[in-house]
Order: structure tokens, then sequence, then C-alpha cells
């Protein structure tokens, strides 16, 4: 019932379209998930916000090995990613640089020894309320003015900055924040927009948060300003009261 509540309160809210999606990684599959072949991750994250699937994704059922990779399900030669980034996706110059970002870039979980997360042969997702597995990230799908306020009330306690990478799969917010413990910001990217005719429109971004910051973010709604709070009115009247200074008098030409 806790994550039903969570989804209530975050899309009323916020007035999100969808549900926040739930992504637990496991040894075990959800028993009432889907099993069927998937052909990337980011088309069965689109099936959870626009049919309320909950799909269980593993090494077998999913095609895309870019998914498999970051989701660490399976493992990818770093030549081979290499090779994709570069000569078909183009999104570096050459492929050192390709490696370089590669290497300095997030990790999926099992495959890298400096992760501390474990590989798991599930990856679970489902709309929040229909959370059968405790999960370890929760992604939100919304647009720029709904993620200002998501950030905001993920900084409402506390918070540093949060993350973005550019030229990474649609499939990577999934991990990140399961591998590092933090947040990140997502804008899809245009290469799983292209290959994959994703229907979630172009205004639409990942926000994708560890879940014990996202129950976290949920609390604050009621206190933070970025939630249902209703901010003090602050006029600039009000800003020079409180440096002890009157308003500059506007004069024409926007000179004073």
């Amino acid at each position: 019932m806790i994550y039903e509540d969570q989804a209530k309160d975050l899309k009323e809210a916020l007035g999100l379209e969808w549900s926040p999606i739930s992504i637990t990684f496991s040894d075990n599959p959800d028993p009432e998930g889907s099993m069927d072949t998937q052909v990337s991750a980011c088309k069965a994250l689109e099936k959870v916000l626009y049919e309320n699937a909950v799909i269980n994704l593993s090494k077998e059922n999913l095609l895309c090995i870019g998914g498999k990779f970051y989701l660490g399900l399976d493992n990818l030669p770093l030549s081979v990613g290499i090779d994709i980034w570069t000569e078909y996706h183009k999104g570096f110059e050459s492929k050192k640089v390709t490696k370089w970002q590669m290497i300095k870039g997030p990790k999926p979980p099992g495959f890298w020894p400096w992760t501390k997360r474990k590989q798991k042969q599930f990856v679970v997702i489902s709309p929040l309320e229909k959370a059968n597995l405790d999960p370890h990230v929760v992604l939100a799908c919304c647009n720029p003015e709904q993620a200002d306020r998501i950030t905001g009330l993920i900084a409402f306690s506390g918070y540093g900055p949060i993350k973005y990478y550019p030229l990474k799969s649609a499939c990577m917010p999934m991990a990140y924040p399961y591998v590092t413990g933090k947040p990140l910001i997502s804008f899809l990217s245009q290469h799983a927009r292209e290959i994959f005719k994703l229907k979630i429109p172009s205004n639409k971004l990942f926000v994708s948060i560890p879940y014990n910051d996202f129950s976290e973010a949920v609390e604050n709604i009621p206190n933070s300003g970025y939630g249902t709070a209703k901010p003090k009115k602050l006029t600039i009247k009000i800003m020079y009261e409180m440096l002890g200074q009157e308003v500059p008098r506007r004069q024409r030409g926007g000179q004073n």
C-alpha cells in the first residue's frame, strides 16, 4: 500500500501524466510480471508507461545488447561498444574519445570491478503502485517543470548537484542510481528515439532516483514550496526592505 500511496501523492501534487516506474534488480522474477521477449529496455519502459505493464527483463528475453550491458544482465566487449557509439551512433569524433567516455562514464552493475552492486538475473519494472518487489530505483517520466519540482523535493532535506551525462543510452538511468546511490537526469537519447521509434514525447525527460531519496522527496511534498506548501509572497519592495534599502527609482532608457 505504501507504494500506491507514494505514486498517488506525487502524481497529484505535480500533475504527472504517468505513475513513477519501480525498478528492482533481483535474483527472482516478479511472478505477476511478463517474461515475453522485449526489443529494448526503453521500449519496455514505454510499455510500463502506456500499458501499466509489469515486466521481467533478463539476459534471455531482452534483445538489445546495449540494454543488457547497462542493466548488468550481460557483458559487452569494450571494442563493440566503441564501434556502436563511434561508427553507428556517430556520438563521438573518434574511437579514442569514445573509449575514454565509456571508461570514465557510468558503470553497469556487476561487470566492472569497481562497482559495489552485483549482477542480478532480472530487472523488474512496473508502475510503482503495482510493485510486488521493493524498488531500488524510481524513475519519473515528466516535463522540465515537473523535473524541477521533483529535484527540488529531493534537495529540500539537503542534497548535492544532480548529474546529467550526455550521449548515454535511454536505459542507463535505470541502473545508475542503483550503482551509485545518486539521482540522475536523462533527456532520453536521440538514437533510442530514432532506432526504437519511442512514443514518449520529445518534451518529456527522465528523473531517476534511488528509492530512499524518492521516499523522502514524497514526504517533503507538504512542507516544500516545490510540493504543495504555499510560499510566502516576495516582491521587489520586500527584497530591498530586507537589505534596509529603498527600491531604486526606475527611469526611462533603463538607467537610474
